[in-house]
């Protein structure tokens, strides 16, 4: 979407000539110290070497777990595995989730889906239906930031195709709010 820049960082290229250049705020390295898992580590600063890469003088702040830039430009930034992502924009509060396709959305699907939602998923595609539902909504979840959403009646995400270029739309139901999001 125009105004939203995003920036996808590959896990493996975080080495540590990268990471050395890397500018990471206080709480950050507080953070990354933390992070025990050698991986988690990685992935870690793989997101922020994304988001320096949409703006290399980035400060980041947070409010509770959340992150936000000093400079006003709304962020999101996620990691999983072998890739990690930063979305940024000036205008619109922004969401982003990366996610590997996992069994396991099988067993909490009822906890992510409202019924509607699930007369939805196509039988030749759960999986890849699955993920596509629960990486939205977890999208969602950022860009409500105030937590406390119940993922399958607050959260819903509108039919999407795969020939949509992987794009639909989305709502936040939440405390009189109805919020309308590009997914």
């Amino acid at each position: 979407m125009e105004g939203i820049d995003i920036c996808i960082f590959p896990v493996a290229s975080v080495g540590d000539e990268k990471a050395a250049e890397l500018k990471l705020s206080p709480r950050d390295r507080v953070r990354l110290r933390a992070v025990k898992h050698p991986q988690k580590r990685v992935e870690f600063l793989a997101s922020r070497l994304a988001l320096a890469d949409l703006d290399p003088k980035y400060r980041i702040t947070y409010e509770g777990r959340i992150p936000s830039l000093d400079n006003g430009k709304f962020i999101s930034i996620t990691h999983a595995h072998n890739v990690a992502a930063a979305a940024m924009s000036e205008n619109y509060i922004v969401g982003i989730d990366v996610e590997v396709q996992r069994q396991q959305l099988f067993k909490i699907s009822d906890k992510f889906l409202h019924p509607d939602e699930k007369l939805l998923i196509r039988p030749d595609r759960i999986l890849e239906d699955l993920h596509v539902y629960w990486g939205a909504k977890e999208a969602l979840f950022k860009i409500w930031k105030k937590g406390e959403v119940d993922f399958s009646h607050e959260l819903r995400v509108d039919p999407f195709d795969a020939v949509d270029n992987g794009r639909t739309t989305a709502h936040i139901f939440k405390d009189g709010h109805e919020i309308h999001c590009h997914v």
